[in-house]
């Protein structure tokens, strides 16, 4: 409990805009709890990793508990390398085992460079041509793909050999949960093969915010650029519960949504302190 919310106060008096993290080490070798003995990484640590980009490391020891993964994915926008920035201040906090490399959590706070606004990763894109399988299991397929961590997928109606009408499964994710998702589409479907290509995919940093409307509470993810907001998303599932309790059209329900986001950030804009608080 202390470790949350002193994490959580530390956050919030940062007031940090963006918080990009590094892949998480995970260690290896096992580790006696009240149940007996666990592998590591713990169950639980990797339950709540699924979608994060984490190594072993090689280090026999628990790198990361259960508590500092459930911290680190609550409040990460996301993952990758140091990001172009100019670095204002840096603190470190310091564990008590001794390992063979030092045992140090270390934070930069600073301010992105803007030619680095735009964020790079690399992905894996998996399609399979589908032309015999009855379309409610693609359905399900698709629902379950997305589930299990794919970061998006789709459907393109294709013309194949033999003038036969068939469906290109695409599906988009991390390298790490290609092989996952390969196991899904030969379990599920009916093929019989999966092609594999690399690709980078470009996004914008982001950041997730809630609007409270007079009938529900709807998260936003807001696309920054030059350190503003130049894109504002409803979640979709918010905005559809939304419009089933109130018997309000979808589109409408968007346009408050937006409409209140944008009026937040205004007056954020006009009564924002401090930009650069100074830690102690």
């Amino acid at each position: 409990i202390v470790d949350v919310v002193a994490s959580a106060a530390g956050l919030c008096w940062l007031k940090a805009d963006q918080i990009i993290s590094s892949p998480v080490p995970l260690g290896k070798g096992f580790v006696e709890i009240q149940h007996g003995t666990i592998p590591i990484p713990p169950p639980a640590v990797l339950e709540i990793f699924k979608g994060v980009p984490i190594y072993g490391s090689g280090i026999e020891v628990e790198l990361t508990t259960p508590t500092g993964a459930a911290i680190l994915k609550t409040v990460t926008d996301s993952y990758g390398d140091l990001p172009l920035m100019k670095v204002d201040k840096i603190g470190y906090g310091a564990g008590q085992k001794d390992l063979r490399i030092p045992n140090l959590l270390r934070i930069l706070w600073g301010e992105l460079v803007e030619e680095r606004e735009i964020l790079s990763d690399s992905l894996v894109l998996l399609s399979t041509n589908i032309d015999d399988l009855n379309p409610e299991i693609v359905g399900y397929v698709f629902q379950l793909l997305l589930e299990m961590g794919a970061k998006d997928v789709w459907i393109t109606p294709v013309q194949m050999k033999k003038n036969r009408a068939a469906s290109e499964l695409s599906i988009l994710c991390l390298p790490e949960k290609a092989r996952e998702m390969v196991e899904i589409i030969f379990r599920e479907t009916s093929s019989l093969g999966v092609r594999r290509t690399e690709v980078k995919r470009y996004a914008l940093p982001r950041k997730s915010v809630e609007v409270q409307l007079p009938y529900a509470r709807i998260k936003v993810k807001l696309g920054m650029a030059g350190g503003k907001v130049i894109s504002i998303s409803p979640e979709y599932e918010d905005c559809a519960q939304a419009a089933r309790k109130t018997g309000k059209p979808l589109k409408e329900i968007y346009r408050e949504v937006i409409s209140e986001a944008r009026k937040n950030l205004q007056e954020e804009t006009s009564k924002k302190p401090d930009q650069n608080p100074s830690p102690q």
